[in-house]
């Protein structure tokens, strides 16, 4: 990470895209094996979706602040600090997961009957609760990941999403129809491998077999490295989470103008978009330890040539997988339309899918504009302009609330782009805020980045 950071995003993505592909497929056999049990399955899949995103991001935002704060301290070659971060990062998430977990539990009924209109409640909580229940697996799995990236594991850490993935794909045929658990039994899947994986990453560290060696005995809380950790935790975590708890007036406006039917061709295209993002988030994850572990090296160089590695990878491909899913939307359609009952939304799914692609590139180099700002520390802009990014998400709904589900679609595609703007003004505020005057900062200008 400190010689070639090019090199080392590169080393570090491959893995992760892997890793990230197989857990986003995760969502798209859910959804698969869920359309045998008809519309209403999927679309309480759709509407319990933003509590359970609620606890991934919270883990995932304080994991990458771990990664962040640990990788910084590697670079300055600060062991002794690396590991004390490690030990903060595990039991705060920890205490966080089991008060969100109550908050949640209390508020969820009342927030899906929100979005729904008061249909398909019982159902989606059926498929929430066992999330509920299990949340610290949940949220302690970001934070494991997060710190295996931090010392350049991607391998690891790719193992562990590889895993889940693969714990989850075999269970759920078996919890849904063979034991006849439904619903229930799709979230327990993930559930189960939730647990498996995060245990495993604990054993790692708990048995001494990593770099970084996190210590409880006499265990209290930093207050300096805490803050080190949510400094960058807390906003990328508002960040994530502010995207699902938005999903829910979003997904209000979506029902009022073409009910559940419009919740189902409104959200199962997005499935192909999460799909063609996950080489940019693997970039992204890549990324940040690198540029961190440079800033740490006080190495500016490095800090600019990974970022505009990071920039012209993005763009390369999420272009590449545009047209791939302008071409190929018809046949990717028919995996969510295969039952007798899902036909009759086909041809739709197939026109959003390619309405969504359009905006597939901006959605890409959000995500990794939002990265660069938390490898600079500037997390409190990325988290500022996605919450003004999804405030323009439901002026456009409410808009379109007047016209069709049509203008609901492309509606999707402008508040992206318009976010787009905002996050490059962001980044390129935060790139001369910490290097005023650099000449990489003029090479960056001229590569566009």
């Amino acid at each position: 990470m400190g010689r070639d950071p090019p090199k080392a995003i590169r080393v570090m993505a491959v893995p992760l895209i892997f890793a990230f592909l197989l857990s986003s497929v995760q969502l798209y056999i859910d959804s698969f094996w869920c359309a045998g049990l008809g519309p209403d399955a999927n679309s309480a899949i759709t509407l319990a979706g933003p509590v359970y995103w609620v606890l991934l991001d919270i883990g995932a935002g304080l994991g990458v602040g771990a990664s962040t704060a640990i990788s910084r301290a590697l670079g300055a070659k600060d062991y002794g600090r690396s590991n004390s971060l490690a030990s903060q990062s595990i039991v705060l998430i920890a205490a966080v997961s089991v008060c969100l977990s109550a908050l949640l539990f209390a508020g969820s009924r009342s927030m899906i009957s929100f979005m729904s209109g008061g249909e398909n409640v019982d159902l989606s909580m059926e498929y929430l609760m066992p999330f509920l229940l299990f949340s610290p697996f949940l949220t302690l799995n970001g934070v494991i990941l997060g710190m295996l990236r931090s010392e350049g594991e991607a391998r690891k850490s790719s193992g562990l999403s590889v895993a889940a993935s693969l714990i989850n794909i075999a269970l759920d045929p078996i919890l849904i129809y063979a034991l006849d658990m439904g619903l229930l039994g799709a979230s327990l899947a993930t559930v189960i491998s939730f647990i498996a994986t995060t245990a495993a990453g604990m054993y790692w560290y708990a048995s001494g077999k990593m770099f970084i060696r996190p210590r409880f005995r006499g265990f209290r809380f930093i207050r300096e490295q805490i803050w080190d950790i949510c400094r960058v935790g807390i906003p990328h975590s508002l960040e994530l989470a502010l995207i699902p708890l938005m999903m829910m007036p979003q997904n209000a406006l979506v029902v009022r103008v073409g009910g559940t039917d419009g919740m189902i061709t409104y959200s199962l295209p997005y499935r192909y978009i999460t799909l063609a993002m996950v080489p940019v988030q693997a970039i992204a994850a890549s990324m940040i330890p690198v540029v961190s572990y440079a800033i740490g090296m006080r190495n500016e160089a490095n800090v600019m040539s990974g970022i505009r590695y990071a920039f012209k990878a993005s763009i390369l491909i999420s272009l590449v997988l545009t047209a791939a899913l302008i071409i190929l939307a018809e046949p990717f359609s028919f995996a969510f339309t295969y039952s007798e009952d899902m036909a009759r939304f086909r041809s739709e799914i197939a026109m959003v899918i390619r309405i969504y692609a359009i905006a597939l590139v901006s959605i890409c180099l959000t995500h990794l504009c939002s990265s660069v700002l938390q490898a600079l520390c500037f997390s409190q802009l990325a988290t500022v302009t996605m919450f003004i990014r999804e405030i323009l998400f439901i002026l456009f709904y409410y808009i379109s609330t007047f016209f069709s589900m049509t203008a609901i679609y492309w509606s999707l595609d402008l508040a992206e782009y318009l976010g787009l703007i905002m996050m490059l003004a962001c980044v390129w505020y935060a790139l001369r805020k910490k290097y005023p005057g650099s000449r990489l900062l003029g090479r960056a200008r001229a590569a566009g980045t």
